[in-house]
C-alpha cells in the first residue's frame, strides 16, 4: 500500500533544488508552498501547513525558517466567526514585499459544526506583517489569490460569491472591492499586476456553454484570451514596457492539458518533455522508458530583461502505465534542466538580478 503523507517546501535557485522545512513523522505535517518573493538577500515563501489536525495554518518562510501566522489575533470578528465552526483551513496563496512590509493573501475555509455539514463559507484574507484582515463578508464566500503593491496601494485579485451561487471576479484596492464580472456566470481573478496607473488582472469566466474562458482585465475592461471551445484559465499576468504577458492553461476533453503564452494578442505553446527518456524503477527492476505524453500546467510567470520565465509542472505518462509529476521551468518557451527529484511541483518563479528562484513542493511517499 502506498500513501501520500506529506511534502517538503522546495526552493530552486538557478535550477538547483533546496529542501525547506524539517522532515517530520508520518501524519505530522503536510507543507505546501504557493508563492515566492525575493527582496535583497532575503527569500520569502508563502505556504500552508495542511496536516495540522484539525486546523490548517498559513506559513511564512524567510530564508528557510518557517513562521506560522497567528490566525487567532486577527480581530473580534474572527473570534466570533470561528467559535461556532468545527475546523478551518487557511491557505496562503500569494506574497509581496514592499518597503519592508510583507503582504500575504489567502483564504479561510471554514466547515460548519453539525447543523449544515455541506456549508463551507470562505473568506478572502490579507495579512500585513502577520496581522490579518478580512476582505470579504465572514458569512459569505470569497477568495484571495494574488497580491501586488504599487506606490503603497495594495491590490488583491480574487472572487466574491453572490446570492445566486456564482463567483464574481473581484479586484480589491486598499480593501475596497471592484467587480470585474457581472455575476451571471462563474468567474475568478487569479493574478494581478500593476504597471504605472494600469491594473492588469488575469483569470477566467464561464461562457454560455459552461466552458471556462481565459480572461484579462485592464482597469476593469475585459478581454477574452481563449476561444471558449475548451476549458482555459489565465493563471498569471506580467507587464514589461508596452508588452503584456499572460500564462494560460488549456484543458482538453480527453484529460490532457497544455501551457500557452499570450503576448500582446499572440499565442504560442510551450513544448514539454515528451522527447526525453530515462531509467525508471518498475516492479523492482530498472527499465529504460520513454514518455507517451505529458500534461503540463503553469503556476506563474515572471518577465525580466525581455526574458519570460514560466514555472509549473508536467505529469509524465509512460507506455508502461506509470507516471510521475515533475517541476518545470521554461525560459522563452524552452524547457530548462532542473536539478530536482521526482514527484515535485513548481508554483511560483521570481527573478532577481542574474538569479532565478522557484518555489514548490516535493511529495513524500510512504510505503505501508
Amino acid at each position: 500500500m502506498i500513501e501520500d503523507m506529506g511534502d517538503y517546501v522546495v526552493l530552486w535557485k538557478n535550477c538547483r533544488m533546496q529542501r525547506w522545512g524539517k522532515k517530520r513523522p508520518r501524519s505530522a505535517s503536510r507543507l505546501v508552498s504557493a508563492s515566492i518573493f525575493v527582496c535583497g538577500e532575503d527569500v520569502y515563501i508563502a505556504g500552508s501547513d495542511l496536516w495540522s489536525s484539525p486546523d490548517h495554518f498559513p506559513l511564512l518562510f524567510k530564508n528557510g525558517n518557517a513562521q506560522r501566522m497567528d490566525c487567532g489575533s486577527m480581530s473580534e470578528a474572527y473570534s466570533s466567526f470561528i467559535s461556532s465552526r468545527n475546523y478551518f483551513t487557511v491557505k496562503a496563496n500569494s506574497i509581496f514585499v514592499w518597503d519592508g512590509d510583507v503582504y500575504i493573501v489567502g483564504t479561510h475555509e471554514v466547515q460548519e459544526r453539525s447543523d449544515n455539514p455541506n456549508s463551507c463559507p470562505s473568506v478572502a484574507t490579507l495579512w500585513k506583517n502577520g496581522k490579518g484582515m478580512f476582505l470579504g463578508d465572514v458569512e459569505g464566500c470569497s477568495e484571495a489569490h494574488s497580491v501586488y503593491v504599487s506606490d503603497g496601494n495594495v491590490y488583491v485579485a480574487g472572487s466574491v460569491g453572490n446570492s445566486h451561487g456564482k463567483n464574481i471576479a473581484t479586484l480589491w484596492k486598499d480593501g475596497v472591492p471592484t467587480s470585474l464580472s457581472n455575476g451571471n456566470r462563474n468567474a475568478k481573478a487569479l493574478s494581478v499586476y500593476v504597471s504605472g496607473k494600469d491594473a492588469y488582472v488575469a483569470g477566467y469566466e464561464e461562457n454560455a456553454q459552461g466552458k471556462t474562458v481565459a480572461m484579462l482585465w485592464k482597469n476593469g475592461r475585459a478581454k477574452r484570451l481563449s476561444k471558449g471551445t475548451r476549458n482555459a484559465t489565465a493563471c498569471s499576468v506580467s507587464v514589461s514596457g508596452k508588452d503584456i504577458y499572460v500564462a494560460l492553461n488549456e484543458y482538453y476533453v480527453n484529460g490532457r492539458s497544455t501551457i500557452r503564452l499570450w503576448k500582446n494578442g499572440e499565442i504560442c505553446r510551450l513544448r514539454g518533455d515528451k522527447s526525453s527518456s530515462e531509467w525508471r524503477r518498475v516492479n523492482g527492476e530498472w527499465m529504460h522508458v520513454r514518455p507517451r505524453y505529458c500534461n503540463a500546467e503553469a503556476g506563474s510567470l515572471f518577465v525580466s530583461n525581455g526574458d519570460v520565465y514560466i514555472a509549473g509542472r508536467e505529469v509524465i505518462y509512460y507506455y508502461i502505465g506509470h507516471c510521475y509529476v515533475s517541476a518545470r521551468l521554461w525560459k522563452n518557451g524552452v524547457l530548462q534542466h532542473l536539478v530536482t527529484a521526482h514527484d515535485t511541483e513548481a508554483y511560483s518563479v521570481f527573478v532577481a538580478g542574474e538569479d532565478v528562484y522557484m518555489a514548490g513542493v516535493e511529495r513524500i511517499i510512504w510505503h505501508l
